[in-house]
C-alpha cells in the first residue's frame, strides 16, 4: 500500500485566461501573434482535466496526446517536482492523480521515464500506481530501478541531506520486501529532515511500519505519527474537540499544501497504526478525521472498511469498499476485499 501524498492543487483560472487569449489571437509570452507552444499545451491540458474529472478517459488522453505532440520532451508537461510548484500550471501527473486514473498515470509516466530515465518522480508515480493496480511485477521492477537511482545519491554530500530521497528510497525497499533497509532509510530521512520536512518523514516511517505490520515497532509508529500531527497542527490531540478544531483551521501563507489536507494524511496513518494495535475505536475516530479532510482518497476508504470489518460491521465495511471503488474503479485491494467480503454475522479474520 502506498504512502498518501496529496498532489498540489492546480488552479483552472490560468486555463480560462489562456483560452480567452487564444481565441483573440494574443500570446501570453508576447504582445501579439499566435500563442506559444507552452500556452497551447496548457489549453490542451485544461481540456484533458475537464474530461478526466468526468471519467472520460479516451477524450482526456486525446487532449494529453495533443499536448505531448507539441513538445514530447518537455519535462514540465509530465510532472512538476520543483520545491514550489506553480499553482497555475497543469501537468499530466496532476490531472490523472486528481482523477484517480492509475492506468493513465502508468501510460504517461512510462513515457516520461523513457525520456528522463534518471528522474525519480515519474518512477515513484509508476510504483505507486502499480501498487494500487495490484501489478506486483511492475512495482517490483520500478522499485529496483529507484533503488539503483537513489542509493548512490545517499553517498553524495549534497544529496545525502535530502530527506525526500531517503523517504523514496525507503518506500522502494519496502516495495521489494526489504523491511530492514526500508526502515533504516526512513529513519535517516527523519534525521536529515529540516524542521518543516520532519513531520512528513515521521509520518512516512509510521505508515510503513503499519502497512508492513512490524509489530515490535508499532509503539514507535504511534509516537511518530502523534509527533507529526502535533507539528503540523500544534494542537492538543488528546481531545476530540481539539481534533475537530484543528481540522477546520486552515491558515496558508503562499503556495503549498493545505495544512488540513496534510493533517488528514497523518490521521489516516494514525488510524492504520491503531488498527494494527487492535485499538479499533480509536482507529475509527482517526479514520473519520482523515475522511473529513480527504473524502476522495480511496486508500482512506479502504482503511476505514478494514476497521469496520475488524469489528464485524460488514455492511459499513462493504459500503466503504464501494466508496473506494467509486473513486478509483481499478483499486485492486478494494476489489479483492469486496470479493472476499463475508456474509453479515459471520466472524471476520483481519488481514495484513
Amino acid at each position: 500500500m502506498t504512502l498518501i501524498r496529496t498532489p498540489f492543487a492546480k488552479s483552472r483560472n490560468s486555463r480560462v485566461i489562456i483560452s480567452i487569449l487564444f481565441a483573440i489571437g494574443v500570446s501570453l509570452s508576447g504582445c501579439g501573434g499566435s500563442p506559444s507552444i507552452s500556452d497551447k499545451q496548457q489549453i490542451y491540458l485544461g481540456d484533458a482535466q475537464q474530461e478526466a474529472n468526468i471519467q472520460n478517459t479516451a477524450r482526456a488522453q486525446h487532449y494529453v496526446d495533443l499536448a505531448i505532440k507539441l513538445n514530447p520532451k518537455d519535462k514540465s508537461l509530465y510532472y512538476d517536482d520543483s520545491p514550489n510548484p506553480d499553482p497555475e500550471s497543469l501537468n499530466i501527473a496532476g490531472i490523472f492523480t486528481d482523477a484517480n486514473d492509475d492506468p493513465s498515470l502508468v501510460k504517461y509516466m512510462t513515457i516520461a521515464v523513457s525520456y528522463f530515465p534518471t528522474a525519480v518522480t515519474p518512477r515513484m508515480m509508476l510504483m505507486n500506481s502499480e501498487d494500487r493496480l495490484g501489478d506486483r511485477a511492475a512495482e517490483h521492477a520500478d522499485a529496483l530501478a529507484l533503488i539503483a537511482l537513489l542509493e548512490p545519491q545517499t553517498h553524495v554530500p549534497a544529496m545525502s541531506e535530502n530527506s525526500t530521497n531517503f523517504q523514496d528510497l525507503g518506500q522502494a525497499y519496502f516495495a521489494i520486501g526489504n523491511m530492514s533497509a526500508g526502515k533504516k532509510s526512513m529513519e535517516q530521512a527523519i534525521l536529515v529532515a529540516s524542521h518543516d520536512a520532519k513531520p512528513d518523514a515521521e509520518n512516512g516511517l509510521a505508515y510503513y511500519i503499519a502497512v508492513e505490520n512490524m509489530k515490535s515497532s508499532l509503539p514507535e509508529a504511534a509516537q511518530l505519527v502523534k509527533q507529526a500531527l502535533y507539528s503540523v497542527r500544534g494542537a492538543d490531540l488528546g481531545s476530540q474537540d481539539a481534533i475537530t478544531k484543528a481540522l477546520k483551521q486552515v491558515t496558508i501563507s503562499g503556495p503549498g499544501p493545505d495544512p488540513a489536507t496534510v493533517a488528514a494524511e497523518y490521521y489516516d496513518t494514525q488510524a492504520w497504526v491503531q488498527y494494527r494495535q487492535a485499538n479499533y475505536s480509536q482507529a475509527m475516530t482517526s479514520s473519520f478525521n482523515a475522511l473529513n479532510g480527504l473524502p476522495r482518497v480511496p486508500e482512506i476508504h479502504y482503511h476505514m472498511a478494514m476497521i469496520y470489518l475488524a469489528v464485524n460491521d460488514v455492511p459499513d465495511a462493504t459500503s466503504e469498499l464501494r466508496n473506494a471503488l467509486a473513486i478509483n474503479p481499478t483499486y485492486a485491494a478494494a476489489k479483492q476485499a469486496l470479493q472476499k467480503m463475508p456474509s453479515p454475522g459471520k466472524p471476520v479474520a483481519t488481514s495484513k
